[in-house]
């Protein structure tokens, strides 16, 4: 019982300037009510950096992470680690963050990397995307760089 909720899309479909994370959730969280469990996949590597997204703190108010872990912070170690070397969690703050970490296999799949190969016009690595988002994507002329035009 999950959704793929499209609210970032069609914003910049509104051609609105700046989109945020938060506002997006806001969004969810207004329209789904406060009884719906709202969660967010997060790289293991974004939630090192994490504490300098927009309204952070208010992002977790809004929904609870689920952090993957994958390289180069592919084991519960070295991502603690790199939140002890940030310097921006505390210990209990460390606790939660890892307590988030989803139980499963680390994907070697980086959505950067397939946005920006798509961006460029090259072929994503193969398995990373199925072949109806791939086409959906190319279709719809996501994550399309203005100097590649494809």
């Amino acid at each position: 019982r999950a959704a793929i909720w499209t609210e970032e899309l069609d914003r910049a479909a509104r051609d609105v300037s700046s989109s945020f994370w938060v506002d997006t959730l806001a969004h969810a969280r207004s329209v789904l009510g406060e009884t719906t469990d709202l969660r967010f996949l997060i790289g293991a590597d974004q939630v090192k950096a994490f504490h300098r997204w927009h309204e952070y703190k208010r992002i977790l108010e809004l929904a609870s992470p689920v952090v993957m872990l994958r390289e180069p912070l592919g084991t519960r170690a070295a991502l603690e680690d790199a939140l002890i070397e940030t310097e921006a969690w505390t210990t209990s703050e460390r606790t939660a963050w890892l307590e988030f970490v989803a139980s499963m296999p680390v994907v070697k799949i980086s959505a950067t990397d397939v946005r920006s190969s798509l961006a460029t016009g090259v072929q994503p690595d193969p398995g990373a995307l199925s072949p109806a988002v791939e086409r959906f994507i190319r279709e719809h002329g996501l994550y399309r760089s203005p100097e590649t035009n494809t």
